[in-house]
């Protein structure tokens, strides 16, 4: 990827995760701190006299390839552990505060790029053999947003009662 290139992805997750453009009032200071991570690195790119080409170094030039290798790295990042720490005795423990709200930073970064990474072959390269497994991973990374989505910095969910029981299995009497 290109310098300009990756200077359009940072863009673009500027105006996706920018406060001002969410409706979610009550995860601003993520959002914000999500924007100042992104305009930081921006501001490298931009003042970095160097002109730094992602994909060499690469032995494999199946640019293709990358992309979907790059995707998966990301989409390997969205794992509930980072939310937790699990104690000796195998029980689990929301991890404080702070750890937190950089772990939900670092994890709807991640979302914003295995979804450019993946949506970058299904659109440039419809002979990809990657092409199937990219649209099947955008599937399931809408599906896994809308999860996260739900969580809060203060280590819980929001969930409707009707839904929770009925995923558990419950029965009300």
């Amino acid at each position: 990827m290109k310098k300009i290139e990756c200077a359009k992805l940072l863009k673009n997750l500027l105006k996706k995760y920018h406060p001002d453009t969410r409706g979610e009032k009550h995860q601003d200071q993520i959002y914000g701190e999500i924007t100042i991570q992104l305009t930081s690195a921006l501001n490298k790119l931009r003042t970095d006299k160097t002109q730094p080409v992602f994909l060499d170094g690469n032995k494999n030039k199946n640019i293709d390839y990358i992309y979907y290798r790059r995707g998966i790295q990301y989409y390997q990042d969205i794992h509930p552990s980072k939310f937790y720490n699990r104690n000796h005795d195998g029980t689990y423990q929301a991890k404080p505060r702070e750890d937190l709200s950089r772990a939900i930073k670092d994890t709807l970064i991640s979302f914003a790029l295995a979804e450019f990474y993946f949506n970058k072959i299904i659109e440039e390269y419809p002979r990809s053999p990657w092409l199937e497994d990219s649209k099947r991973k955008i599937q399931l990374l809408k599906k896994l947003y809308q999860r996260y989505s739900n969580m809060n910095s203060h280590g819980g969910y929001t969930i409707d009662s009707k839904q929770f029981v009925k995923q558990m299995g419950l029965k009300i009497l």
